[in-house]
């Protein structure tokens, strides 16, 4: 490998980590996180949104957090649990942070109430043409964005559960 492709990654690298910390001190801020989607989901969509609601739940047992999202029961009726039914008025009961997961452009997020969060982070795995949200994270030469929940995850399992 040569040293002007080393130092890119080094840098990039740099660049994942300070954004990580960036999402972490975003989540340790709010008491209600709101994990979106992105609309007719396929299984990163819902592994990507269950699996940070999971990991979430279970590191953050006080804060309230809610995957809203239509029904998919065609698409796994018993694989998924089902999502939260999620009036306006709770939507505007307190702040929230809201985390899209999985949606390249916002036109594609499952629900429009995302933009009554007082801070909207970006994770992604799609190429980043129409960015969005006060925090982004779009890595598009990985598989999916379960990879990069994954990667979240795993790489801050030192301070937080990981199950």
């Amino acid at each position: 490998m040569k040293k002007e492709s080393i130092i890119i990654m080094v840098i990039y690298m740099k660049i994942l980590a300070k954004q990580a910390q960036e999402i972490l001190d975003a989540i340790l801020k709010y008491d209600r996180i709101i994990v979106f989607r992105h609309t007719s989901p396929d299984y990163d969509a819902l592994g990507s949104q269950f699996g940070m609601v999971n990991w979430l739940k279970e590191n953050f047992p006080n804060k309230e957090i809610l995957a809203p999202g239509f029904a998919f029961i065609d698409l796994a009726p018993n694989l998924y649990p089902k999502n939260d039914e999620i009036s306006v008025e709770k939507y505007k009961e307190k702040p929230f942070l809201a985390l899209v997961l999985d949606t390249a452009t916002s036109k594609r997020i499952s629900d429009e109430n995302y933009k009554l969060a007082d801070m909207i982070i970006k994770i992604d795995h799609h190429i980043d043409d129409k960015p969005f949200g006060d925090i982004s994270l779009v890595e598009d030469s990985v598989s999916s964005c379960c990879e990069i929940i994954a990667n979240l995850v795993k790489n801050n399992s030192d301070v937080l559960k990981m199950t």
